[in-house]
């Protein structure tokens, strides 16, 4: 319970408000993260369902918790924070990324592991982050089957040139 780990020490704690079982089907249940900050005085961080400003903001105002935390939503989307924090100062939502700038930020990411990691590791885990930047375009299954077979930049070019020929 929270409240165990309060008493033994723990700084803050972080509630998924789904049970093992539940995966990551929605909703996730805010009365059970709204019950754990109830009942401990270090601070609480809430995950589960927190996909943009909105849904940051309401999660704070229904549990009461400290903090939110974002999982998949950042998949793809590493810009979620940005949109978050944008909110939280202006209450705007922004509009989508254009697709030009998300496949760009996309580029960036692949760019960034091949300066941290080996070659073949590198474009090994593209496959999977390329594929997440597929997310919801016209086409994602036939984009996403074509990054499980990235080798290359030239293979992210072609998908890339491909989903903004199909998204026009």
């Amino acid at each position: 319970s929270a409240r165990i780990c309060e008493e033994n020490g723990a700084d803050a704690i972080t509630v998924h408000g789904r049970t093992r079982a539940q995966m990551y089907a929605p909703p996730v249940d805010v009365s059970s993260i709204k019950a754990v900050c109830d009942s401990v005085k270090i601070p609480v961080i809430a995950n589960g369902d927190i996909c943009d400003g909105k849904t940051a903001a309401e999660m704070l105002q229904k549990t009461g918790c400290d903090m939110v935390m974002v999982g998949r939503a950042a998949l793809g989307r590493p810009w979620v924070f940005y949109e978050i924090n944008h909110y939280f100062k202006t209450g705007e939502v922004l509009p989508e990324l254009p697709l030009c700038e998300r496949l760009a930020v996309m580029k960036r990411e692949i760019e960034l592991m091949l300066e941290y990691k080996p070659e073949r590791t590198a474009f090994m885990e593209a496959r999977k982050h390329v594929a997440w930047y597929m997310y919801s375009l016209k086409g994602a299954a036939a984009l996403r089957r074509m990054c499980g077979e990235i080798k290359n930049i030239n293979d992210i070019d072609e998908i890339c040139k491909t989903a903004l020929e199909w998204n026009r």
